[in-house]
Formats: structure tokens, C-alpha cells, sequence
């Protein structure tokens, strides 16, 4: 837990509030050498380790403060104390710099009382990161954030996400849940493409025109069966395949949404009768229902 050496054997210093000053009564020793300066008040209120710590003998060095070895190099050790230490604010850069920290902080030092701090920056990459952030949430069992990255997550073909740090905190069939609910929610979106009792006929053109090229006949919400033009079944099942692999995707941002709009402008009974906004406005229902199909789907944690 000490050295009987003092100072930064590296030669490298801290920045403040880490160098000495007069309230500092420990120092806390990287393992590359560096020495932090700091109140042990500071760190026994926040951790239960350092109490603990801090309450043993220890050995003092030649500045007559008592010294503590620790396991963290000093750009580790420096990020970690930024976090919470008073004076200091620290921004985060990615979020395998987080894993890293919270690593330190929450599960070596037991710093419990940071845990809504460390929940919120966490929250802040949900969207940029979301495989990422449900596996560190699961680590620190925060189901709430967890289940929320794994939405998101659906916004994206899963097996593409890059590997990162926050991956080696779960285990294999931990990661393999997620892979599941992700089959699950794209086999439920793709499936409103499918079985279309959900949709109501409001004469759009895709049913009515005469003149596009027939593909099918549906069954719609009014147990009726109705000819669907080729134009609107492709996009239809096209979008399908996509939503198999990306269940919470833009439809309406897709380019398959343009080529069916501009396919149906080509036909002179559709153009007529505004494909772009009909199609706009079954997009906007279509996404509800496929949103409310998904919700259906359970994630095991």
C-alpha cells in the first residue's frame, strides 16, 4: 500500500489540484511513478475502499505525508480523480474511455455515490453508441439504460457495430440476448409487409389506378381483398428486408421511398392524385405499427 521512496520517479507532475498544496495529507503514487496529491477526507467520502484504506498504518516518505501505491498509471489515475474530485471537471472523449473509468471508480474503489453521474454520461452516447452502452449498462446492472440502448441499437444492422472495450463486460450469451431481440424486432417489422390486416383502404392510388402494372391481390384491415399495384409491393417488400436487418430505420428517408414516388409518377392515373404525400402518410402509420409491433418484442436481461 506505500513506498518508501518519494516523487514522481518519472518526472512527469500532475496538473493541479493534484500537486501540493496545504491541505493535501496523502498521496496517492501511480504505477508509472507520478504522485498525486490529494485529501483523504475527499476520497473517504466517496469511497468505501479508500476509508478503509486510509484507517490502516501507513508508511510515511520523506515529505512526511503518507504514500499509496496504486495500479493505475498516472493518465488513468489523473482521469479517474477528475471525475469527481472537487475543482476539476472532466470530459469524457469516447466511451471506452468511460469503461476505463467506471472500471476504476465504481467497481475496484466501490464509489457508489457516483453512480447517477456515471448513469448520465453513459445515457449521453445511447445514440452515437448504443451496443456499447447496453453492455456497460448491463455490467453495472442498469436495466433501465440497457433496454433503451437496445432500442436504439435497432436503429442499425447489429453485426455491424465495431468491438469495443465495453463488450469484454459481458458475457457471451449476454451479447447473444441482444443479437436474439434484434432478430425478433426485424422479423416482427418485416412482417407488416407481409400480413397487411393492419392496413386500411382509403382509396390510395397503389389500389385504385388501372393503368400501373397489377403484382397482387391483399387482404386488408376490412377483411377485404384488394389488387396492389408492383410499384408499391416492391417498395413494400424491398423495405421489408432492410427492416429484417434495421428494425427502427428511416422508411421515409430511405432512397427506396423515392424510387417508389418516382415510380409512381410516371404513370399518369397516379400523378394525379399526389403519390408522394399518400405514400408520405401511409409511411407515417406504417412506422407507428411497426414501432408498436417491436415493443411487443421482450429482451431477456
Amino acid at each position: 500500500m506505500s513506498s518508501p521512496t518519494e516523487g514522481s520517479a518519472t518526472g512527469l507532475n500532475p496538473e493541479p489540484p493534484f500537486t501540493k498544496t496545504s491541505l493535501s495529507d496523502v498521496i496517492l503514487r501511480s504505477s508509472n511513478g507520478v504522485d498525486f496529491y490529494v485529501n483523504r477526507a475527499v476520497l473517504s467520502l466517496v469511497s468505501s475502499v479508500f476509508e478503509t484504506m486510509f484507517s490502516l498504518p501507513q508508511t510515511v516518505g520523506n515529505s512526511t505525508i503518507p504514500v499509496v501505491d496504486l495500479q493505475e498509471d498516472s493518465e488513468l489515475l489523473d482521469r479517474a480523480l477528475r471525475f469527481f474530485y472537487p475543482g476539476t471537471q472532466l470530459l469524457l472523449q469516447t466511451l471506452d474511455d468511460a469503461v476505463r473509468i467506471f472500471q476504476v471508480l465504481l467497481r475496484k474503489y466501490d464509489m457508489q455515490c457516483l453512480v447517477p453521474a456515471a448513469r448520465n454520461h453513459l445515457e449521453a452516447y445511447i445514440t452515437s453508441s448504443p451496443v456499447s452502452v447496453y453492455a456497460q449498462a448491463l455490467a453495472y446492472q442498469w436495466a433501465d439504460i440497457a433496454k433503451a440502448a437496445a432500442t436504439e441499437s435497432l436503429k442499425s444492422p447489429v453485426l455491424q457495430v465495431k468491438a469495443s472495450r465495453a463488450l469484454d463486460l459481458i458475457s457471451g450469451s449476454e451479447y447473444h440476448n441482444l443479437l436474439w431481440y434484434h432478430r425478433r424486432c426485424g422479423a416482427a417489422a418485416k412482417a407488416t409487409t407481409t400480413k397487411m390486416r393492419w392496413i386500411t383502404f382509403n382509396y390510395e392510388t397503389w389500389f385504385t389506378c388501372d393503368m400501373c402494372r397489377y403484382h397482387s391481390t391483399r387482404t386488408l384491415a376490412d377483411a377485404s381483398t384488394y389488387p396492389c399495384r408492383k410499384w408499391f409491393m416492391e417498395f413494400l417488400l424491398d423495405m421489408g428486408d432492410l427492416l429484417a436487418r434495421t428494425p427502427k430505420m428511416g422508411i421515409r428517408a430511405h432512397r427506396l421511398f423515392t424510387k417508389a414516388v418516382a415510380e409512381a409518377l410516371q404513370c399518369a392515373h397516379c400523378r394525379t392524385h399526389n403519390p408522394f404525400e399518400q405514400l408520405a402518410t401511409f409511411v407515417s402509420i406504417w412506422e407507428k405499427k411497426i414501432l408498436s409491433e417491436v415493443a411487443k418484442v421482450e429482451l431477456k436481461l
